[in-house]
């Protein structure tokens, strides 16, 4: 396997299943059977659990039990228990043990265990047969409409949310269980995550019962949380809380997130949505987003605890994942579902936000955890360019020192004090290709010429020169970095420079390009004449005062970077 195929694969892994077809034939055709009788295979493996059949299989242990004495115990016919207990024995419920007895007699198999005694299995059957069952025979007709056509079995609403209070006593507990036993089990995990940092105020959008708002408070003593969600969850929550004791820093804010004259609240230090995003289209996802960002600072962390069924362990789990997006599409609204990594995380950063770390496999459920933060942007306050092969004079500069600097160093000092005159200091990072090309010929030609190395010219010569000499000039001390990378020496630069702002760990910097013309001597090696080129910018994560904002995507490949400079001077700043 290629390098790259493996490390896509590794960062990205998915089940071999899903690539790969190499089931036979026979075991395909068996394959399809189990799909087409699925509806008659579920309700005979609930009915064998919630009669008891499975339960007394399980006793009988190795001895194992006849058709006959679970007909007895249980009094019902041998008929009624004999079609369960035989399509149980097909569907690998139940292995039989061989007997001298004329009776068939069954023991209890793995797949009969887990449907016994596995807590995930008995939480996804009552949600498919309370939640889904009736509703799944409208599926196709909710695929061809976009609507939740199954819904319609349990009221008059547009989406389960809306209702959700009013259903059944049965449809509640098994909507409620589905949904607290996945999210629930990866809160322990999930919770030194959000409180690694302060946390004074926590948003809990889509709180539903207050389970998550609780646990916090329990784990935190300091910390308030307002739950955000429909008037009809939100009054179970407010009940839920106060049981806790929790009634005095739990607070409910009942709202329609997706509704238009719905404003998103100030004041939180964090923002929580558990099992909240995959009840919504992508396109909903990114709108619930824009109305969060204008009312969070850049420093504020949006935690999102999603199951991605593509980052799961085993493939049960995925498979569970995938069915539940079925449960979405004709009961909960007909437009959303459990998301991939890629598509949820690109949904949400199309809201205006960036991913700053994502845990995977938290809980026995494997869920993952995402951290974002408002993406910044970047905007350029001042610019200033050199293109003339003559250095500019610097007439602002002592003579004494300015007598010894290169051309390139020259073109520097010009363009930094540009962008730096009567604003405060920022660090700057310097870029070049060739750097101080012209000394560092002359040193080479006095070696071969003499053998010896001037110091003066040695000192001047190294890389970061053009880059001390000008925060001398400005009196800079915050400190300078210098990038170097070849004919890509402008984009990294502009990179590394950019990256900090965006991180929100620094609020301006200033980037600085420039080349001189190289030797002539150069040219069966480098392209002759190079361009001559020095472009300072001044960047900045506010607005105000702005020129432009900063297009720093990927530039065109050229033979030299400063080609790349000048084309990003005529094509990205304001002419």
């Amino acid at each position: 396997m290629p390098f790259k195929q493996f490390m896509e694969l590794l960062l990205n892994p998915m089940f071999d299943s899903f690539y790969q077809d190499d089931i036979d034939a026979v075991n395909a055709k068996f394959e399809a059977q189990k799909i087409a009788f699925a509806p008659l295979s579920f309700q005979a493996a609930r009915a064998l659990r919630d009669l008891g059949i499975l339960e007394l299989v399980s006793s009988s242990r190795k001895k194992g039990i006849a058709i006959r004495q679970i007909a007895e115990q249980l009094k019902l016919s041998e008929y009624g228990i004999g079609v369960l207990m035989e399509m149980g024995l097909g569907m690998g419920i139940f292995k039989l043990k061989r007997s001298e007895s004329s009776e068939l007699i069954f023991t209890l198999g793995k797949i009969g265990f887990f449907l016994l005694n596995d807590d995930m299995t008995k939480v996804n059957m009552d949600f498919s047969e309370d939640v889904c069952y009736q509703g799944a025979d409208d599926l196709m007709k909710s695929v061809m409409t976009g609507k939740p056509e199954g819904l319609k079995r349990f009221g008059p609403w547009t989406t389960v949310y809306e209702g959700l209070s009013q259903t059944s006593e049965v449809f509640q507990k098994s909507w409620f269980g589905f949904d607290h036993f996945y999210s629930d089990l990866a809160f322990p995990e999930a919770l030194p995550i959000v409180f690694e940092q302060k946390v004074k105020h926590l948003f809990d959008i889509g709180g539903n019962t207050a389970k998550w708002a609780i646990q916090c408070c329990k784990y935190n003593p300091d910390v308030n949380v307002s739950i955000i969600d429909l008037p009809g969850q939100t009054a179970v929550a407010e009940k839920n809380a106060k049981a806790a004791g929790f009634e005095n820093r739990i607070t409910t804010i009942p709202c329609n997130v997706l509704d238009e004259s719905t404003k998103f609240p100030y004041g939180a230090d964090a923002i929580w949505m558990s099992q909240f995003l995959d009840c919504f289209s992508l396109h909903q996802i990114t709108k619930i987003l824009k109305k969060i960002y204008p009312a969070i600072t850049s420093d504020t962390n949006v935690y999102i605890l999603e199951p991605i069924w593509d980052k799961q362990r085993f493939e049960a789990a995925s498979y569970s994942l995938q069915a539940t997006s079925l449960y979405f599409t004709c009961i909960a609204n007909g437009n959303s579902k459990m998301y991939r990594f890629d598509e949820l995380k690109q949904a949400v950063e199309n809201g205006g936000f960036v991913l700053r770390e994502a845990h995977h496999n938290l809980g026995i459920n494997s869920y993952t955890l995402f951290r974002f933060q408002k993406k910044m942007n970047v905007y350029v306050t001042r610019f200033s360019a050199w293109t003339d092969e003559h250095p500019p004079k610097l007439n602002f500069v002592p003579m004494l020192f300015r007598r010894r600097l290169s051309d390139i160093t020259k073109m520097v000092v010009q363009t930094v004090h540009d962008v730096s005159e009567g604003l405060s200091h920022t660090h700057v990072t310097f870029a070049s290709e060739f750097g101080e090309i012209q000394r560092q010929y002359k040193i080479s030609e006095g070696i071969l010429s003499s053998g010896e190395v001037s110091p003066a010219q040695f000192s001047l010569s190294v890389f970061n020169i053009p880059a001390s000499a000008s925060s001398i000039v400005e009196q800079n001390m915050v400190g300078y970095s210098a990038v170097f990378s070849g004919n890509k020496s402008f984009e990294n630069g502009l990179k590394e420079a950019v990256v900090p702002i965006l991180s929100g760990r620094e609020k301006e910097r200033i980037f600085v390009f420039a080349d001189e013309r190289i030797p002539a001597e150069y040219a069966t090696i480098a392209k002759y004449p190079n361009p001559v080129c020095a472009l300072a910018l001044r960047l900045s994560s506010k607005k105000t005062n702005a020129i432009c904002e900063l297009d720093y995507s990927s530039l065109p490949a050229t033979e030299t970077a400063a080609e790349q400079a000048l084309y990003f001077l005529n094509n990205r700043l304001p002419q």
